[in-house]
């Protein structure tokens, strides 16, 4: 329900199959679907849609993996008012070294700047994608930081953190852990590895950052012994990393944290498991 219009905006996410189309789902008085295809995750049996960001011109905004004027992902504009529109198309190309990115992945946010930013699956300096910017005023896109490694693109996008920089997860957790992106110059750097720390074992869902100016996480499979989940911290002042909770502690309860984290009104995490049907848990 946003302030605007008393509406629901929504992804319809089914199970992924190939060349499934999805659509966008807009329910006030009465439901109505818009259909987009290239709508989601990469990978056949990603588990996260990606999402709509509501930006500070009222209008929602997201991005399709494919499609547009070249086939390799556009970014849409969404009004209150269900006017739908391509505001970018991603260019023709293969993903190679020196190429533009393509093929958007992860929701958009829009940072202090005003500007719109996403992950790309490939292409940028390397062929491993990167991060791009939006100007939502200009129409303008610009290839903001080539990742140096692969996996930087995701289903779970970037957050900026009140240093100013984006961070984000790797979607191959065998490269690393968490990235960062300067936000004044662009440059792209790993931080962490799962060499060093056990808790990247199938890192998923997205960062966020809490009051203690911590981001926090969750990793799916990785942990002390049992490879059941933790929910871990990051600190962008010192680089420290720590385990905040090792599901192989949770006797008796579902493991393997997905989806990542909210943050409640009391100030306490809340997450979702996977196995064992399910559950919700809380950390203060």
């Amino acid at each position: 329900d946003d302030a605007l219009t008393n509406t629901l905006h929504s992804c319809h996410y089914k199970r992924p199959v190939k060349n499934a189309r999805k659509s966008l789902i807009h329910m006030d008085s009465a439901p109505r679907k818009l259909p987009f295809r290239g709508w989601g995750c990469r990978t056949p049996g990603a588990k996260e849609p990606i999402a709509l960001t509501l930006a500070s011109d009222g209008n929602f905004y997201g991005a399709t993996l494919s499609g547009g004027a070249n086939g390799t992902g556009t970014l849409f504009r969404l009004s209150p008012t269900n006017a739908y529109k391509v505001v970018y198309s991603f260019p023709a190309g293969t993903g190679g070294n020196a190429g533009g990115l393509l093929s958007p992945e992860g929701p958009l946010i829009q940072a202090a700047d005003g500007n719109l930013y996403g992950t790309a699956a490939s292409g940028g300096t390397q062929g491993y994608g990167g991060v791009f910017q939006f100007n939502i005023s200009t129409g303008k896109e610009k290839d903001f930081s080539s990742a140096t490694i692969a996996g930087a693109a995701s289903c779970n996008g970037v957050i900026q953190a009140s240093d100013g920089n984006f961070y984000g997860v790797l979607s191959k957790p065998a490269n690393g852990g968490l990235f960062q992106v300067n936000a004044t110059n662009g440059t792209f750097t790993l931080l962490g590895s799962p060499a060093s720390n056990p808790v990247f074992g199938g890192v998923s869902g997205r960062l966020l950052q809490a009051s203690d100016g911590l981001l926090y996480g969750v990793s799916s499979t990785g942990s002390s012994a049992t490879n059941t989940g933790t929910v871990y911290s990051f600190n962008p002042k010192t680089n420290k990393l720590a385990v905040v909770y090792d599901f192989a502690n949770a006797s008796g309860t579902s493991k393997q944290p997905n989806w990542g984290l909210g943050l409640g009104s009391n100030g306490w995490l809340y997450g979702v498991t996977t196995d064992n049907n399910g559950s919700v848990f809380a950390i203060d």
